[in-house]
C-alpha cells in the first residue's frame, strides 16, 4: 500500500505475486539541476519498455507509474515553499498529488483488469507534463 512517505516515489522494483513488475517514477519538478536523478528515471522507463515486452511471453506483465509532485510532509517543509509555489504554477490540476491519486492505478495494474497492458509509463500527475 502507498504511503506519504517520499520514499515511495523514488523508483521501485515490486514483483507482484501474480506476475506483475511495477516501477514507481515521479514526475521531475525544476528548476532543480538533476542530472543523475532524471537519467535513472529515463532509464527505468526505458527498462519497463524492453521488459514488458521480453517478459510478457513468460507470463509478467511489466508497467511503471510516474506520479506527479506528491503532497508529503517533505514537501510541506517550509524551505520548500518558494519551489512548491512554482510547481502549483506549473500543474493545470491547480494542486499536489495525493497518495490516493496513484492508489488505484497500482490496483488496476496489479489487477485482471490490465492483463493486456505491457510496457507501459503511466503518468499521473495532473497534466503538469503537457506544457
Amino acid at each position: 500500500m502507498l504511503t506519504s512517505h517520499p520514499k515511495d516515489f523514488v523508483p521501485i522494483f515490486a514483483l507482484v505475486p501474480m506476475g506483475f513488475i511495477t516501477f514507481s517514477l515521479p514526475t521531475v519538478p525544476h528548476p532543480q539541476k538533476q542530472l543523475a536523478y532524471n537519467t535513472s528515471k529515463a532509464g527505468v522507463v526505458k527498462l519497463t519498455q524492453t521488459l514488458g515486452t521480453e517478459w510478457i511471453d513468460r507470463g509478467v506483465k511489466v508497467n511503471c507509474i510516474s506520479p506527479g509532485i506528491v503532497d508529503t510532509p517533505l514537501i510541506r517543509s517550509q524551505e520548500l515553499q518558494p519551489l512548491v509555489q512554482r510547481w502549483l504554477a506549473d500543474i493545470p490540476a491547480g494542486r499536489l498529488a495525493q497518495p490516493t491519486d496513484l492508489q488505484a492505478a497500482v490496483v488496476y495494474l496489479a489487477s485482471e483488469a490490465s492483463d493486456y497492458m505491457t510496457g507501459h509509463n503511466l503518468v499521473i500527475e495532473g497534466g503538469q507534463s503537457l506544457w
